[in-house]
């Protein structure tokens, strides 16, 4: 368990306070990854939105309970699963991935979280994978911007 980064951005702070509000009162594992996750963790970047990973079933709930009409269903190729981008009034982006399955030129392969590391704020906690699991998504991902992110993980392991 480590405290934010006192440098993390307030448009960053109210999405991440955002999922905070919305996630309080369901069970479920979920984590953050990409840009936040490596901003999270000392890289030195500046994420442009926030990927909300869980379960298909939460972030439905999520949809149904939370977020509503605000959902805008987007999609990349690489990824089989829909998902919904929330617009947050002055803050980031949200994507929230349910069952997040990426192609790896063969076949499908569902994305299983294997570590999860709790960043404190004064609103509440927000899960995130080890820094060397967000290397191993990164390559999976393979995209240019994703590759493009290593150098600035791997030198904090």
């Amino acid at each position: 368990m480590i405290a934010c980064p006192m440098s993390t951005n307030s448009d960053l702070l109210n999405s991440l306070k955002y999922i905070c509000k919305i996630t309080q009162k369901l069970e479920g594992d979920w984590v953050i990854i990409g840009s936040v996750a490596a901003c999270l963790s000392g890289a030195d970047l500046v994420p442009k939105d926030v990927d909300f990973c869980a379960s298909a079933l939460f972030v439905e709930t999520l949809i149904g309970c939370e977020i509503g009409q605000n959902a805008i269903k987007t999609g990349q190729k690489i990824f089989s699963n829909p998902y919904v981008t929330i617009p947050i009034e002055r803050g980031l982006p949200i994507d929230f991935m349910g069952d997040l399955s990426v192609f790896d030129g063969n076949k499908w392969q569902k994305l299983v979280f294997k570590s999860r590391k709790t960043i404190k704020f004064d609103f509440g906690d927000i899960y995130i994978p080890e820094i060397w699991e967000q290397i191993e998504i990164l390559k999976t991902f393979g995209r240019a911007k994703d590759l493009a992110k290593l150098p600035l993980l791997q030198k904090l392991l």
